[in-house]
């Protein structure tokens, strides 16, 4: 018994004391692998920034330039008559609903925000949401909030001019972040 006992303790060390030294480790690797990534115009993208749904009334006022959505507040809206305008009128509160769509255009929820602190101006501009039936969620507060696959919010635009307005009053970007609420990697 005590020879048997003798084996089987000497292949348990043996057994482990290979594993320690290891056998075959790799310090280093290097393979290259074949990466694809489309970059898409705003319109196509995963989060679609979109001028074209029916259910907009004031697309004048947003465009598509070297693919990316453009707002440009300036000028005649349309071509009437009475179409000679150059820009807004100071010391006024101006409201442009659905202005743009933003469209989930992935299979998972996500939570999207409008970070507005790029613009020279950021608290004349409030970014509100609407139902794509037309009916505002609230004038007065920005949008925030999920949407669905395949679902999205028309966006409206709510400016306030100061007294005295130069052309150059407003510049600067708006930042809309997406993000799976679900996912626990988000920073």
């Amino acid at each position: 018994m005590e020879r048997r006992k003798f084996i089987i303790g000497a292949g348990a060390l043996a057994t482990g004391s290979s594993a320690a030294v290891g056998t075959g480790a790799l310090s280093s690797q290097s393979s290259t692998r074949s990466v694809s990534a489309a970059v898409v115009n705003d319109n196509n993208g995963l989060v679609g920034l979109n001028i074209d749904d029916s259910s907009l009334e004031n697309t004048e006022y947003a465009s598509h330039q070297n693919g990316q959505l453009t707002l440009t507040f300036e000028g005649a809206s349309n071509s009437g008559s009475f179409s000679s305008s150059d820009g807004l009128n100071p010391d006024s509160t101006l409201y442009f609903d659905n202005v743009f769509q933003i469209r989930n255009q992935t299979e998972d929820t996500l939570a999207i925000d409008i970070d507005k602190s790029g613009l020279d101006n950021s608290s004349a501009f409030t970014f509100y949401g609407a139902w794509t039936n037309g009916k505002n969620m609230n004038r007065d507060s920005d949008w925030n909030g999920q949407t669905n696959a395949g679902q999205g919010v028309n966006i409206g635009v709510k400016i306030e001019t100061p007294d005295n307005v130069n052309a150059g009053w407003e510049s600067g970007n708006i930042v809309i972040n997406a993000e799976d609420p679900g996912d626990q990697n988000n920073n």
